[in-house]
């Protein structure tokens, strides 16, 4: 599994999918009720689209995606708010 760090590799990963499954921009596009536009920008890393159209996009390819924890967060919250059992 290869992990997504930027635009870039989002766009490899989808790039990837669509050719394994034999699918052209265009007939990819289409299926999935993009624009051509759009599919090639997500593919070069060029575009930040809005996320349904990323989420239907990674769907429609048969592609998972997945959140995991990595470790600490790059902030921590206060201990004010961890002594009170806040969530933020």
């Amino acid at each position: 599994m290869k992990r997504i760090e930027t635009l870039d590799d989002l766009g490899a990963a989808l790039r990837q999918a669509r050719k394994a499954a034999g699918l052209t921009l265009t007939e990819a596009a289409h299926s999935m009720g993009v624009g051509r536009r759009l599919l090639t920008e997500l593919e070069n890393g060029n575009r930040n689209a809005g996320i349904e159209s990323v989420l239907r996009i990674v769907q429609l390819l048969g592609l998972d995606l997945f959140v995991e924890r990595r470790g600490q967060p790059l902030w921590s919250a206060s201990p004010r708010s961890r002594s009170r059992g806040t969530d933020a």
